[in-house]
């Protein structure tokens, strides 16, 4: 099984790829950022800047133009609340069969915890495939994702924020692909996709644009031992970096 991760946007650097799964968590929509940037006394977690912008309907409109011919099967993106019907549009105006959103909850999570009302432990993985026979006789798959808590911080976010739960990354790439695909995460970060892919018997691609997240990576990616397809048994868990 391979690994490429690649430093920049992705639409300058994988514009060539073409894929059989993608599964992916990029940024959130605008009022889900500035919650996070307020922050608020009740707020113990210590949050740092995001150093990236919140994505726009004209982002995911983009984003599903682009990569919906590209990939052979699922597409599956977790979102926040405030974006979900941005990604049912775009999935379906693509020729997409578009399925409802599907909570992804992480116990005692913060992505919006400022004091004044109830927290939100929940993203939600907005999912996607193609209106083909093959694709349709997949098979039922879990309508939640309940993982449990943990700090996961990610540096990306400036130090302060969660980034993608090794669990729920696991539990996507598991139900939504198969041994033996080519998985993309177009906004990779650390690399946490592609390490539970790579442990899984996939392949990956991915992008990182910030330089020093995207060594990182590298080096996580570097320490994984995939699954060797004809002996499953040595499949071990990688090394999630400290982020578990």
């Amino acid at each position: 099984m391979s690994a490429d991760l690649r430093l920049g946007r992705w639409q300058d650097v994988m514009s060539d790829v073409e894929v059989d799964a993608t599964i992916t968590d990029p940024p959130f929509g605008a009022k889900t950022h500035s919650a996070w940037r307020s922050g608020g006394a009740a707020d113990k977690l210590k949050r740092g800047a995001i150093k990236y912008a919140c994505w726009t309907p004209k982002d995911v409109e983009a984003f599903v133009a682009h990569w919906s011919p590209r990939t052979r099967g699922w597409m599956v993106a977790l979102t926040s609340h405030d974006l979900w019907r941005e990604w049912q549009r775009a999935y379906e105006a693509n020729g997409r069969y578009a399925f409802a959103p599907i909570p992804c909850v992480t116990i005692g999570g913060s992505i919006r915890l400022s004091g004044d009302g109830p927290s939100s432990w929940s993203v939600y993985a907005m999912v996607a495939r193609p209106r083909t026979r093959e694709m349709q006789a997949w098979g039922t798959l879990p309508g939640a994702y309940v993982m449990p808590g943990g700090m996961n911080v990610h540096r990306h976010l400036g130090g302060g924020g969660r980034g993608k739960s090794p669990d729920l990354m696991r539990a996507l790439v598991r139900d939504y692909s198969r041994p033996g695909d080519l998985v993309a995460d177009q906004c990779a970060g650390l690399g946490t996709t592609g390490l539970v892919a790579l442990s899984m018997g996939r392949r990956f691609v991915g992008a990182e644009c910030d330089q020093a997240v995207h060594a990182d990576g590298l080096a996580r990616l570097s320490r994984v031992q995939p699954v060797d397809l004809f002996d499953p048994g040595r499949a071990r868990q990688p090394d999630l970096g400290g982020l578990r």
